[in-house]
C-alpha cells in the first residue's frame, strides 16, 4: 500500500475501495468493510487492506449520516452515488443504522488502537513524525460517528 497522507482516501486502498463503491454503491459494501474486523469473534491480526477499507468505509458512513469531514467525499461529481446510498441506508431502519455505525466505531478502535494486530497502525508507525496527523484523524472521525444521532 502506499500512503501519501492521513485521509481515509489517501492510499491506495482506501482510494480503490471508494472507486468500487463509487462504480456500484450498496450498504452491504460498506456494512462489510466493518462486519469481519468489528465481530466480536474476531482476534488477531487486521491486514492492512481491510484495515484501510473500514477506515474509508466509516467516513462514507459518517457523510452519508450527516457529519462529513472536512475534506466532503461526495462532490458533484459522485452526488448521484451519495443519493443511491443514502435511499438504501434509510431502508435499514434505526436498530440497523444504529448498529452499522457501532460496527464502524468498532472496527476504527481496532485499526486504530491495536498496535499488535492493526497492520495499518503498524505501517504509520513506521512513518513517525506523521504518525500524529493520522491519529488525529481517525479520532476525529469515530468522534463524528460517535456524536450521530440516529
Amino acid at each position: 500500500m502506499s500512503i501519501w497522507g492521513p485521509g481515509p482516501f489517501e492510499n491506495d486502498d482506501g482510494a480503490d475501495w471508494f472507486a468500487d463503491i463509487r462504480d456500484e454503491p450498496s450498504i452491504k459494501t460498506i456494512r462489510e468493510a466493518f462486519e469481519e474486523i468489528s465481530d466480536p469473534q474476531h482476534i488477531g491480526y487486521v491486514d492492512v487492506i481491510d484495515g484501510a477499507e473500514a477506515v474509508a468505509a466509516a467516513e462514507v458512513l459518517a457523510e452519508l449520516l450527516g457529519s462529513p469531514g472536512d475534506d466532503p467525499v461526495f462532490d458533484e461529481e459522485v452526488e448521484e452515488v451519495a443519493e443511491v446510498l443514502k435511499a438504501e441506508l434509510m431502508k435499514e431502519g434505526k436498530r440497523d443504522i444504529k448498529k452499522i455505525v457501532k460496527q464502524a466505531i468498532d472496527a476504527l478502535d481496532i485499526v486504530l488502537n491495536d498496535s499488535e494486530n492493526s497492520e495499518l497502525r503498524q505501517m504509520w508507525e513506521e512513518q513517525g513524525e506523521v504518525m500524529p496527523e493520522w491519529i488525529a484523524a481517525m479520532t476525529t472521525l469515530q468522534e463524528r460517528l460517535r456524536n450521530l444521532t440516529v
